[in-house]
């Protein structure tokens, strides 16, 4: 196996040490247990990360008191005593009101407060990410991590989020996101339409394909209408209703990000099933990442490691990431060295985290699709 850069491991240490002694980091840890199922990891890294993501869940999912939940939404009658959910940052229940059931989300007490102390330690990774990429807007992205951990530790935020993503994808047939009783909402509690029915993490889907072409509609949807990039695509966000129709959770969890870089960022996805590289070396440039020869370089490279996903249909499932996830280590000197020359936009970690969130949601699926024809099917309709 390739020897990987003194500067990657400092990196690595560095975060990994930050994640466990802070509780923003171990609530990172814990709220991407759900997320990085074990056959989604190879083997050389499946006993120690699980590990990790499963002992920071453990101690982070304490019930939370159900008088709280009915303290803070006072207007709410009924909140159930037990939980429909207990997460990292909060807790869910079932409660009524105007006669109708809804979903009373609290958020974890003194949590928001001691996250927000700990921010300004985020500066210890400044140098070494600095190392590894040189030419990155370290300070910005730094900057937009933050503002990300104080936005979704405020539950009237995502509230209002809520609400936007709700009125851009009301035209998408087959996809519904909850109402928001914004009257009833606050800092510390969130209150919504309750929708019934198992999640993707707890059932399998009747007819996956469509499940499948609904996500990836409704996250290009979402922020090709509203400029809003869904950063929470997770199994236990997908809610299987009648019809083969879903509901989608979470989706306060968004950040602003420029609608003109989704339609370059598709083509650029599409341009990697050509052996051409030309589209998606314009692409590049017109995003702003990489210059022309190392968008160039960067084209074959993805080729090699998206492999079938980049040029026609393919499966995908947990062992088809992971054989990714072996690919890319194989390569890691290359994939650095580009990095090293790419300049981001610091939203462009919004678009990543989707990315990466979204394509893990969709491998509990388990269909093939020509994923590059999907998405500019799903990026043209938005």
């Amino acid at each position: 196996m390739p020897e990987v850069p003194s500067s990657v491991l400092a990196l690595f240490d560095v975060g990994v040490s930050l994640m466990r002694r802070t509780a923003s980091g171990r609530v990172w840890l814990a709220r991407h247990a759900d997320i990085l199922h074990a056959d989604l990891l190879p083997e050389t890294l499946r006993g120690p990360l699980r590990a990790e993501l499963e002992g920071a869940h453990m101690t982070l999912v304490e019930p939370i008191d159900a008088k709280l939940a009915q303290k803070a939404a006072n207007g709410v009658k009924r909140v159930d005593e037990t939980p429909l959910a207990t997460t990292p940052t909060a807790q869910v229940h079932r409660g009524e009101l105007d006669g109708e059931p809804v979903a009373v989300k609290v958020a974890r007490p003194g949590l928001a407060a001691t996250i927000r102390s700990e921010l300004s330690l985020l500066d210890i990774l400044a140098g070494p990410i600095r190392a590894v990429f040189p030419v990155l807007d370290v300070p910005g992205v730094l900057r937009e991590v933050r503002e990300t951990v104080m936005d979704e530790l405020d539950l009237e935020h995502e509230g209002e989020t809520q609400h936007r993503v709700r009125r851009a994808l009301r035209r998408l047939d087959g996809v519904t996101v909850p109402a928001v009783h914004v009257d009833e909402c606050g800092p510390e509690v969130l209150v919504t339409e309750l929708l019934e029915g198992p999640t993707l993490a707890a059932a399998h889907a009747p007819d996956p394909g469509r499940v499948a072409r609904l996500l990836v509609e409704a996250h290009l949807t979402a922020w090709g209408e509203a400029g809003l990039v869904l950063t929470d695509a997770r199994p236990g966000h997908v809610v299987l209703l009648p019809n083969d129709s879903i509901g989608l959770l979470g989706t306060g969890l968004a950040r602003p990000v420029a609608r003109d870089r989704m339609a370059i960022g598709v083509s650029a996805f599409a341009g990697l099933a050509e052996a051409d590289p030309a589209h998606f070396v314009a692409a590049a440039e017109a995003l702003g990442v990489l210059p022309a020869d190392a968008a160039a370089e960067a084209h074959a490279l993805l080729r090699e490691l998206l492999g079938e996903f980049a040029t026609g249909p393919a499966r995908l499932d947990g062992p088809a990431l992971a054989a990714m996830t072996v690919r890319a280590h194989r390569r890691i000197g290359d994939l650095l060295r580009l990095g090293a020359q790419a300049t981001p936009e610091p939203s462009d970690l919004a678009a990543l985290r989707m990315l990466g969130q979204l394509t893990a949601a969709l491998s509990r699926l388990g269909v093939t699709e020509d994923w590059p024809a999907l998405a500019l099917r799903a990026s043209a309709a938005s």
